[in-house]
């Protein structure tokens, strides 16, 4: 959608819950009212009154996840640490096997049979509705994250400044940037494509080319999204949050210390920010207020 509203000009971010421990790396949800949690303790959803885990009860993934993703309620992949990863079908967890024990950082799918993952030391794997088969890249490069447009337009970032792309056959280099590395990709379409990562850094694709775009920091930034293309955000080290406005990037006023490592929300009046130390920030469409607190993972 090229069409959302903007947000507004200026934010202030206030601690929604911070808890000391339990890292956050990723939060996402199939639904407006549906928000999920990933990180050092798991999976758990926010039920719109409070956040899970209450005292006593178990998550329904009790396992390190870096990140999750998918489709729809019953649609939905979790990955993780030595090679970990879950699909949930709307009633429970199944485990799958991408490849071996390494750490996997992040999931995008098209569909049930169209799944991508990328991690460490081997790249892409692809699952088709029935088997995992890895991709073959044009350099063996660490990868953190993939977003696509759709099955035969999909990237791929990661050290050295790669960049790939997969156009429904193979993969390709798209470009291998200056940044040491690039953290997160996330785009609308495949003329209008965001990457992220050390330095401050942020790249544009218009379809044709990358182009570095004027920073307002110089923070690691671990994570890219938006919910148009004139209202995208970036978050990162020390609690750094940045806008994009459709013209120009700025900070946002952020009370976080620790680094933010996912952004997500379903409208402009109901956006989250993860990091680590359990830290949530949350903003309701008036101001970042907190109003409850959660167990620590």
């Amino acid at each position: 959608d090229a069409t959302g509203p903007s947000a507004p000009s200026s934010l202030e971010w206030i601690v929604e819950y911070g808890a000391v421990g339990g890292d956050l790396w990723d939060v996402w949800g199939p639904g407006p009212s549906e928000v999920l949690l990933a990180g050092a303790g798991g999976v758990g959803p926010f039920d719109g009154a409070a956040w899970w885990p209450e005292e006593g009860v178990e998550l329904p993934l009790p396992v390190p996840i870096k990140a999750i993703g998918g489709t729809a309620p019953d649609d939905i992949w979790a990955v993780g640490e030595n090679g970990r990863a879950y699909h949930f079908d709307g009633s429970e967890w199944v485990r799958h096997f991408p490849r071996g024990s390494s750490t996997l950082r992040d999931v995008w799918s098209n569909s049930m049979s169209d799944v991508f993952v990328v991690g460490r030391f081997w790249g892409v794997a692809r699952f088709d509705g029935a088997t995992w088969s890895e991709q073959s890249l044009p350099e063996n490069r660490y990868l953190y994250s993939v977003w696509g447009s759709g099955p035969t337009d999909v990237f791929a970032v990661g050290d050295e400044g790669t960049i790939v792309h997969f156009d429904g056959v193979s993969w390709e280099i798209s470009a291998e940037v200056e940044a040491l590395s690039l953290y997160s990709v996330w785009g609308f379409s495949s003329t209008d494509v965001f990457a992220v990562g050390t330095s401050g850094s942020i790249y544009h694709f218009d379809g044709v080319s990358w182009t570095l775009q004027p920073s307002p920091t110089e923070a690691a930034l671990f994570h890219v999204w938006g919910l148009s293309p004139s209202d995208v955000y970036a978050v990162g080290s020390s609690g750094t949050i940045l806008h994009y406005d459709g013209l120009s990037w700025s900070s946002q006023t952020s009370p976080a210390r620790e680094s933010l490592l996912s952004v997500w929300g379903p409208s402009v009046s109901d956006l989250y920010a993860v990091g680590n130390r359990g830290t949530i920030l949350r903003f309701d469409g008036v101001d970042w207020r907190q109003t409850h607190t959660a167990n620590s993972w």
